[in-house]
């Protein structure tokens, strides 16, 4: 049981190295707190679709033992929290409006985890379309005309 915990926290341990590397190179790059949410946005969920992909699911905490489980939730928790400075930036830039950025930085956390599950739902879904399948609905809303 010891070497199949290892081997699920290794993949956290990955999935969150993928995340961070993509949050700070976004972070670093130039742009509005708009830019850089949609660009961290589009290169996790091109991630899903890519060789190197998809991002361990989040279901699978429950695999791990509680101590373990706690750890790896905190971690994800700060990622999701990076998520937050995007939307503040792009609250403070003008580029987003007025919102909670804690719930915004978790519905951005969900949207990418569960991009994966897209092809279920559209069977043609791909890196190339998936910013507009699936991003764009959640940041411009369902009946927007892009």
């Amino acid at each position: 049981n010891e070497n199949k915990d290892d081997l699920i926290s290794a993949c956290f341990d990955h999935m969150f190295a993928v995340i961070r590397d993509a949050q700070s190179k976004v972070e670093d790059g130039p742009g509005t707190g708009w830019d850089k949410l949609c660009a961290i946005s589009r290169a996790l969920v091109g991630y899903q679709f890519s060789s190197q992909g998809p991002l361990l699911r989040l279901t699978i905490y429950g695999a791990l033992p509680e101590e373990m489980r706690k750890e790896k939730m905190l971690t994800m928790n700060r990622l999701s929290a990076r998520f937050a400075r995007f939307l503040v930036q792009g609250m403070q830039d003008g580029s987003i409006r007025a919102l909670d950025q804690s719930i915004a930085s978790l519905q951005v956390n969900g949207m990418i985890n569960a991009a994966v599950e897209l092809r279920r739902w559209v069977p043609d879904a791909c890196a190339e379309n998936a910013a507009d399948l699936f991003i764009r609905p959640l940041f411009l809303g369902i009946f927007s005309e892009a």
